[in-house]
């Protein structure tokens, strides 16, 4: 998203009933906010990054957007059908592999199913050519190294019935030998957690006891 800070094509004067959809874009120098109304007309807001907390960016270009419309930022929310959110800056950070350190916990005999990638990974994204000649395909380079995944002995079944209670020790000693490895941040991804979360949240938990409030990604959470 681009354009002059401000550009729209339709004058600032709204009808109560006007309805918005809003795309918000966090780049590595500016920022943009698109907000377009049911009726066609768009406005552009336009902040710096905030490189520290990406989020004021995130708020402040809508702020700038609604200014532009000529309403509040809460009146504009509360008219939003819409809120699409996409960044530069994630891009940036998987093509340069520039991110954070991880560390991943998964259940105990599935560590390395994210190298697997279920049998495609390999030829994801290669010619025909390569798919048919497999000794020129190879695996693409990991983005979580195999001496960050720690195996946690836990297991729940596809009904999210406990099978294997959650070793709560090996977590708090596979954390341990994480942080002494250097992770950043941590992920924990066991079998059949979306069904019942509790073995992921406990194992959240512990890390936060280890490791203070270090970054903890959940596979069954969205948060």
């Amino acid at each position: 998203m681009g354009g002059e800070p401000g550009a729209h094509n339709a004058s600032p004067r709204t009808q109560t009933d006007e309805r918005y959809s809003i795309g918000v874009d966090i780049g590595g120098t500016f920022t943009d906010c698109t907000v377009v109304s049911r009726s066609g007309a768009i406005y552009v807001g336009k902040v710096p990054t905030t490189r520290h907390s990406l989020s004021e960016g995130f708020f402040g270009s809508i702020a700038d957007a609604s200014l532009r419309i000529g309403i509040g930022t809460r009146d504009l929310f509360a008219r939003a059908e819409r809120l699409s959110h996409g960044t530069t800056v994630g891009i940036n950070a998987i093509v340069t592999r520039t991110g954070a350190r991880v560390g991943l916990l998964a259940t105990k005999g599935h560590g390395d199913a994210i190298r697997i990638m279920d049998n495609s990974g390999r030829f994801t994204g290669v010619s025909i050519e390569e798919v048919l000649d497999y000794t020129r395909s190879r695996q693409p380079r990991q983005f979580v190294e195999r001496g960050h995944i720690v195996e946690i002995t836990e297991r729940l079944d596809s009904r999210g019935r406990i099978v294997v209670p959650l070793n709560e020790e090996e977590v708090r000693s596979g954390v341990r030998r994480l942080l002494t490895a250097g992770v950043e941040a941590f992920a924990v991804s066991y079998l059949w957690g979306f069904l019942r979360p509790e073995h992921e949240q406990r194992t959240a938990e512990i890390i936060r006891e280890e490791a203070g409030d270090m970054f903890v990604s959940l596979a069954h959470s969205t948060d």
